[in-house]
Formats: C-alpha cells, structure tokens, sequence
C-alpha cells in the first residue's frame, strides 16, 4: 500500500483538477515500474494497493523500491508546475484474508508517516527503509 506524503496541502493549494491530473500520471509511472501480472490501483483519496503475486518479501521490497525510484526519478509536470512526488509504503504478505493484509499493510503505512514519510514499512518484522 501506497500513500501520497502532503497531497491534501497540494491538492488545496492547486485545485483538485490539478491533484486528479497527479493521481493520473503517478498512476501510470507506478504500472510501468512493476512487472506484467502485478497490479497497482486506487484504493482511494491518494493511496494506492499493490498485489505482488508470487513475490517473496525481499523480492516485493525490490519491487517497492523500483516504484519508488521510478516517482523520484522525475517530477509529474501539470499546467500548476513540476511537482516532486514521496511516498509512504506499507509492504505485509497476503494470505487467505486479504482485507486483513489490507489492514497490516495500512497500519505499516501509517507508521512510515509517525517516523517521518518518505519510507517503506514491513509489517510484522518492523524495518524501515528511507
């Protein structure tokens, strides 16, 4: 799981056509960073899920970290300006709930956020990465 560092500040500064137009293009950029049979959607306001199926934990934190460097790389550009994109990731494994795996995924998320954004977060086994 996935969630936008200070989008609420962006999206009231610029307008939500402007935050809609980010979501879009940030969208876009995290599907060409993960292989074929993942898949990345909105799972609402500015976070983002992501089903790694067949991926061990070291393999699906490459996985983040290709995603992360692929936002990092470049700011998404909009008629408001160039905007430099952080996020905040929760990585847990799914088993057979996958709304509980939502949940530890989500609480590891937040907990990148208390430590101060701009990380990744495993649930379980608490290691983070800046």
């Amino acid at each position: 799981m996935a969630d936008i560092d200070g989008f609420k500040q962006l999206n009231d500064r610029h307008g939500h056509a402007v935050g809609d137009k980010i979501l879009r293009r940030l969208a876009r950029r995290m599907e060409q960073a993960v292989r074929e049979l993942d898949i990345v959607c909105r799972w609402g306001g500015e976070e983002f899920v992501f089903l790694l199926p067949r991926t061990d934990p070291a393999e699906a934190r490459q996985a983040i970290e290709r995603v992360r460097d692929r936002v990092l790389a470049s700011p998404i550009t909009t008629e408001a300006g160039a905007f430099s994109i952080r996020l905040t990731f929760g990585i847990t494994a799914v088993d057979a709930d996958i709304g509980a795996a939502i949940e530890r995924a989500d609480q590891a998320m937040y907990r990148g956020k208390q430590a101060g954004r701009d990380r990744i977060v495993f649930s379980g086994n608490d290691h983070a990465i800046s």
